[in-house]
């Protein structure tokens, strides 16, 4: 009687810890999807479908706006990136990192330390200051890259050329 017991309570342990460890890799096997808040002034396209306020956009999303619009996109305690007029940026984010491709035009972007940001263009990088929160806008203009940091620091690489922008610079 108590082998028969015992071994139904071995067995259901055993049974137990089997299902959970395929629920738990199950769960973190699952691919992390990240969305944002976007809140939209004007004619403002993601991933070519016009856009609407209070909506969430995922990473990786292509934004662009016209003549007077803009975007704000709210990556909640990582940070903020406003997409302004007649701009195109293709924006991946995740809760370390914020990593844009501006095409053309200019955002305006904040970070909260520890949030790796990079921002790429055609003729340059800017590389935010990991260590704190930083706040700075990038311009793609004509031939090069243009950054005004507001708070923090940021690294301007074009071609093998780094500057760093300080706050106020």
């Amino acid at each position: 009687m108590l082998r028969k017991n015992s071994f139904r309570k071995i067995t259901t342990l055993v049974t137990g810890i089997a299902v959970w460890c395929v629920y738990s890799t199950a769960v973190f096997a699952l691919p992390s999807v990240s969305a944002a808040d976007i809140t939209v002034t004007g004619q403002v396209t993601v991933n070519g479908q016009p856009a609407v306020s209070n909506s969430q956009i995922l990473t990786g999303s292509s934004i662009v706006t016209g003549a007077g619009s803009s975007a704000v996109v709210n990556l909640g305690k990582t940070g903020r990136v406003e997409v302004l007029e007649n701009s195109s940026l293709t924006l991946n984010f995740s809760d370390s990192s914020i990593v844009g491709i501006l095409n053309d035009g200019k955002v305006r972007v904040s970070n909260a330390a520890g949030v790796s940001t990079t921002f790429t263009t055609k003729h340059g990088t800017a590389i935010a200051d990991v260590s704190q929160a930083d706040s700075f806008v990038v311009e793609a203009e004509c031939s090069h890259t243009h950054v005004d940091t507001t708070t923090g620091m940021v690294t301007l690489r074009e071609g093998t050329s780094d500057k760093q922008v300080a706050a106020g610079s």
